[in-house]
């Protein structure tokens, strides 16, 4: 990813960070909505899985200029995720959520290229958690 993106990703997550629990509750609303298998894969009005999301995201975010840092702790957190149940699919759907959610939140600020540059970001993050999960789920 272009250090523009990289920028992007970083200066926009900012608008995050003060409300991140609620932030990830808002899209994981916005996933039971257009997902409710995704969205029952995860734990349920739980602020410690909300905090411990948000995390992983701005650890994501601050790391994503050295992604190979990452790679190895996303594929463990796929390995996880994996053992609970959830599925490739159900990643997709809270990639898609997170970034409605965002682009619902910015509004005004969110444009094509921001979109671009978040969708590449969890795209990259899906990837490598889906190398955590195995071969026979990667087929579903």
């Amino acid at each position: 990813m272009g250090v523009r993106a990289t920028r992007q990703v970083s200066e926009s997550f900012r608008a995050f960070e003060p409300c991140g629990e609620a932030f990830i509750a808002r899209a994981l609303l916005r996933l039971s909505e257009d997902s409710p298998a995704a969205r029952a894969a995860l734990p349920t009005g739980s602020e410690e899985f909300h905090a411990t999301a948000f995390a992983h995201l701005r650890h994501i975010v601050r790391n994503m200029s050295k992604f190979g840092s990452l790679e190895s702790g996303l594929t463990k957190l796929g390995k996880r995720a994996d053992a609970a149940g959830i599925t490739p699919n159900d990643l997709q759907h809270a990639r898609h959520a997170l970034i409605a959610t965002m682009s619902e939140l910015l509004r005004e600020e969110w444009d094509d290229d921001l979109h671009a540059a978040w969708e590449h970001t969890l795209q990259a993050a899906c990837g490598a958690m889906l190398r955590g999960m195995t071969p026979v789920r990667h087929a579903a």
